[in-house]
């Protein structure tokens, strides 16, 4: 029953009110019986925990048997309920990206800013309602208004959600209750089945909250929650705000990574070249010894006070250096095994400020830049799986993004040691605008001069709790390491930075750690590189299909998708789900075109349409009437749709491409 509320007012005994809700716990209990029997369980034996619901002639009560207080004013149960779940009051949080972000001086940029330009100039209201930055949007024909993705942070008894969903369309739902016995009075008023059934959600109970279910919330309304994510916190306890954080950590990830997709074709030609240079990639894992150990550094500023350890340990450990790195050691008298980047272009200048050894080997990102890699004496390349790639890989890695940390982690994921050791990956710092460790590429000073600060962090070191902050950027890289060092099931791990807590990494000081003799380490070297091969036929193929089909495939069903069912009558939740679901479509258009490929170069082109996307949602948030948002709508998918047939695919690209024959000859 999704207006319990109504019906409890319309009862006209309290006999019928007890029964509606005794009807409604026992639907809640048979749901999570299905759906999850270990909480139907739980609702089923926990009564109504330790409230006490106390139905009346005009509605009900709901009592704090641990203080013996009414949960809410005195006789205004009702009130409180229908304030809180209005659409509009000063306890919601909007996560509003309302600027167009317009990366200058690129292609993208150049393709983003000509579709907003042409919008802002066809509707000037537009304008001046985004500079308020406050979003107003009429009431629909049936009187309601519409939201995008809404996440309650705290059910409690759930009616003020109940009012919500009756006078809202909605996008996506995320119920997140901390407190359990919340959760149990919840069951006795919000219609969890009905729930699932009109709306998306996600819903999680309990202390324990993963990072997975945001994610999740965020990877399910890519576009319009990059745009406005409502938040809706109940209580002020810690506990509840600690989520609201987390929840603004992951929603910064979708405009804080941004790669202009001419970069990414860039790196694509810069593969394809060091493919044909015969450079080794990734092949079959290596075999180390029974006692191999490697050592990822990065440049957090924890390594500071590893530096010691880390130089009388050297000869203990494979040493796998993120390259910003290397000055910093230089100057400890610290010379690691291999220097890794992930950067596809360093130029001249910052070269010679990282102060590069050229003899140390050193492992890149398959796609950098040719004219970087010549200068090294011994190249190793990585590839990496699920982007878009120049060739087709056989058996590519995973979790190489978003920082060189990530990709030195993922190589010693391929390699599989027996031991492995986090120094300086920090991925959150102590001080708001410190980064990087004392003596850094960037000359005397450490500080970057952007504040970084985002939130706190768990901390790696239980003393350095509550000190540690971090941003969505090194967030994410986290959730990486995390996802991909699980494949490491007999692998001791150990993190020794004093920055943010890994997950699936014991926690340890440098000076606590004594490491035996690691005689074999000059063999496993030699085994860690014969990982790495020169056998193209064995790695990889090229793809049958020429890049121009891909343009052609996106162009045709970007339209397609985006049609609405009715174009004269415009329709705020059907829109918003074609706008979430556009890329979805088009890959699988692609793919089922392809089903005997994964060919996932059409990734190439991802971000730019999700942020030509973003930026018509955004408009359409701020138009005036609904003439306006028709002819917004109808606009725009025309500037767009003309936009994507315009793109080009650079010939070159299909170097490798034999128009059908499965040959990799280079």
């Amino acid at each position: 029953m999704l207006d319990i509320i109504n019906a409890l007012l319309k009862a006209k005994t309290q006999k019928k009110k007890i029964k509606l809700l005794q009807d409604q716990h026992e639907k809640n209990i048979q749901f999570f019986a299905r759906k999850h029997p270990e909480v139907g369980e739980f609702i089923k034996n926990s009564g109504t925990s330790h409230f006490r619901i106390a139905v009346n002639d005009e509605f009900l009560d709901i009592i704090d048997l641990s203080t013996g207080a009414l949960c809410h004013p005195k006789g205004k149960l009702l009130q409180t309920i229908q304030d809180l779940g209005a659409w509009h009051h000063d306890r919601w949080i909007d996560k509003l990206e309302v600027t167009h972000r317009v990366l200058n001086g690129v292609e993208h940029g150049d393709i983003t800013l000509l579709f907003i330009s042409e919008m802002h100039k066809a509707f000037p209201l537009v304008t001046n309602n985004v500079m308020t930055g406050i979003i107003k949007l009429p009431k629909l024909k049936d009187g309601k208004r519409f939201s995008g993705a809404v996440a309650f942070v705290g059910i409690f008894a759930g009616l003020h959600i109940i009012h919500y969903l009756n006078t809202t369309q909605v996008r996506d739902l995320i119920f997140i209750e901390p407190n359990l016995d919340n959760f149990v009075l919840s069951s006795w008023f919000l219609d969890y089945e009905a729930i699932e059934k009109n709306w998306r959600l996600i819903l999680h109970i309990g202390p324990d909250l993963p990072d997975s279910q945001l994610t999740h919330l965020l990877d399910e309304s890519p576009v319009t929650a990059t745009a406005w994510l409502r938040v809706l916190p109940v209580y002020a306890a810690p506990e509840y705000q600690e989520v609201v954080h987390r929840l603004h950590l992951r929603w910064r990830t979708l405009t804080e990574v941004i790669v202009p997709f001419d970069r990414e074709r860039r790196n694509l030609l810069y593969g394809l070249k060091n493919l044909k240079n015969n450079y080794p990639i990734n092949h079959i894992p290596p075999k180390l010894s029974g006692n191999s150990r490697i050592a990822i550094v990065a440049s957090g500023p924890s390594l500071t006070k590893d530096l010691p350890w880390l130089k009388h340990n050297q000869d203990k450990l494979i040493i796998l250096a993120a390259h910003s790195t290397i000055k910093i050691l230089k100057q400890n008298g610290i010379r690691p095994d291999f220097l890794c980047s992930l950067d596809t272009e360093i130029d001249d200048e910052l070269m010679a400020k990282l102060d590069f050894d050229y003899d140390i080997p050193f492992i890149s990102y398959y796609k950098a830049e040719s004219r970087v890699l010549s200068h090294f004496k011994t190249v190793l390349l990585v590839n990496e799986g699920n982007k878009a790639n120049s060739v087709y890989f056989y058996n590519p890695i995973t979790g190489t993004h978003p920082t060189t940390g990530n990709l030195a982690t993922a190589v010693a994921v391929f390699a599989k040691p027996k031991q492995l050791y986090f120094i300086g990956l920090d991925l959150a710092f102590r001080s708001t605008s410190q980064e990087h460790a004392l003596g850094y590429w960037l000359g005397d000073s450490d500080v970057v001069g952007e504040d970084i600060q985002s939130g706190v962090a768990q901390a790696n070191f239980v003393e350095s709790q509550g000190a540690i902050y971090t941003q969505s950027y090194y967030d994410t890289a986290r959730l990486s390491i995390e996802h991909i060092i699980r494949q490491l099931t007999e692998t001791e791990i150990y993190n020794l930075s004093d920055g943010a807590k890994i997950n699936g990494a014991q926690p340890v000081h440098s000076e606590s750690l004594v490491l035996a003799d690691y005689p074999e380490k000059l063999d496993d070297l030699d085994r860690f590189l014969a990982g790495f091969s020169t056998r193209y036929a064995e790695i990889w193929k090229p793809y049958p299909t020429k890049g121009k089909a891909i343009i052609e495939i996106v162009s045709e069903a970007f339209k397609e998708t985006l049609l609405l069912q009715d174009t004269k009558q415009f329709n705020w939740l059907e829109f918003s789900k074609k706008l979430d679901n556009t890329w979805r479509v088009i890959v699988q258009k692609f793919v089922v075109r392809n089903p005997s490929e994964i060919d996932l170069r059409i990734e190439l082109f991802n971000k730019l349409i999700h942020d030509l996307l973003t930026d018509w949602y955004r408009i359409m948030l701020f138009t005036t009437g609904n003439q306006e948002l028709q002819q917004a709508y109808i606009q725009g998918l025309e500037i767009i749709s003309t936009i994507l047939q315009n793109l080009q695919w650079e010939d070159e690209l299909d170097s490798l491409c034999l128009h059908g024959e499965t040959s990799n000859a280079v």
